[in-house]
């Protein structure tokens, strides 16, 4: 794409006064789990639905500019952002950092350099082999399941009526995580939940990043006796994509 002179000037400007990493520092975190910050798309909602860097979330330059306050307002967390090309997420992060917001990274050359290297990608609805398909599927049409508005609207009025649990990989939990979430992975929950909750009649809430652990999980809790167990259909990625709140701390 060809940009303006105006443009340009901006961007390079901004990046005059900001700290910038490259797709190779973040690859680097990412296949060591090492990652220790939030990774942020911030492009549009139909360039992330084509493809973005895994264990990031996505919250649009528009979005960032309007409302990082509401969303992340802890202005010491540590936070990487990336675009396209790098010139959004270094406008981006010189916003932040004019904000008072003290951590703020902007990946160089951003999701075309990422690309170009032939690194991992995701996408929404990532691609799953067909027996996995077919575990989720037959678990889901044996649970319960609400979205991450209804999750949300029980935190807002303070009705939550059971246990929330994240089973996700303790480095995604580390990253990010819906606040006053319990964390206990799936690979664990199975073997840990009988000691944490023995009562097996306690609601329980399940959530993982998109819904399929989760799917799992409660099915397998549901085998193992427990009675109200409920997946989070869409998981935390559909709890950023709505700006509900999320915490490091916990």
């Amino acid at each position: 794409m060809q940009h303006s002179e105006g443009f340009i000037k901006l961007v390079n400007e901004a990046k005059s006064k900001i700290k910038e990493c490259t797709v190779d520092d973040i690859y680097q975190m990412y296949i060591s789990d090492s990652l220790d910050g939030l990774l942020i798309d911030t492009r549009e909602e139909s360039e992330f639905a084509n493809g973005y860097i895994p264990n990031s979330i996505h919250i649009s330059k528009g979005l960032i500019e309007c409302r990082i306050e509401q969303l992340i307002p802890n202005k010491n967390l540590k936070m990487y952002f990336y675009c396209g090309g790098g010139f959004r997420s270094a406008l981006v992060a010189e916003l932040l950092q004019s904000m008072g917001y003290k951590n703020v990274i902007s990946v160089d050359g951003g999701w075309r350099a990422w690309n170009a290297k032939n690194y991992p990608i995701t996408t929404p609805e990532n691609f799953k082999p067909i027996e996995y398909i077919k575990l989720i599927n037959n678990a889901k049409s044996n649970i319960e399941e609400i979205s991450a508005t209804a999750l949300y609207n029980m935190y807002k009025d303070k009705s939550l009526d059971g246990v929330v649990i994240d089973v996700r990989e303790d480095s995604e939990f580390s990253q990010f995580h819906i606040p006053g979430a319990t964390h206990l992975s799936k690979g664990q929950i199975e073997v840990k939940i009988e000691n944490l909750i023995p009562n097996k009649d306690q609601k329980i809430y399940l959530y993982c990043g998109s819904g399929y652990r989760s799917a799992l999980a409660a099915f397998n809790l549901q085998k193992m006796g427990y009675t109200t167990v409920v997946s989070v259909n869409g998981g935390i990625q559909d709890w950023v994509n709505n700006n509900y709140p999320i915490t490091q701390e916990g």
